[in-house]
């Protein structure tokens, strides 16, 4: 697992400053860079002075695209991120809508939810 980048909140304003190039960083091919960017975007997200702003620089949108990819980190980290975004109250309807959460957690856990069905089955 990645470990954090924005290790305090001073360096928030300067991450925060960057934000279009984080957002455009987060659907980088390359899986290391992918995840490091989302680790930071992660931490920022864990600050609820930072969501709103996260959510107005698209990071809803962007998050959900990257739920599809088959890295299980891509994944954790991503629904992490969704999980401190809908932390607050006013942004909880755009984080819920068209069960997100579900999704994300379907994807994460679909393999073992298929091998636990197969063990079951059998």
């Amino acid at each position: 697992m990645c470990r954090k980048i924005v290790v305090n909140k001073a360096s928030h304003a300067e991450m925060l400053d960057q934000a279009s190039g984080l957002m455009t960083l987060a659907s980088c091919e390359e899986s290391k860079t992918r995840n490091l960017v989302l680790t930071t975007i992660r931490d920022l997200s864990a600050n609820a002075c930072n969501r709103h702003f996260l959510v107005n620089k698209n990071a809803v949108k962007i998050l959900i695209s990257l739920l599809d990819r088959s890295d299980h980190i891509t994944k954790i980290l991503v629904t992490t991120t969704l999980r401190h975004l809908s932390s607050d109250q006013d942004l909880q309807a755009i984080i819920m809508a068209d069960d997100i959460m579900i999704k994300a957690a379907s994807l994460i856990l679909g393999p073992l939810l298929t091998f636990s069905h197969i063990l079951l089955v059998c």
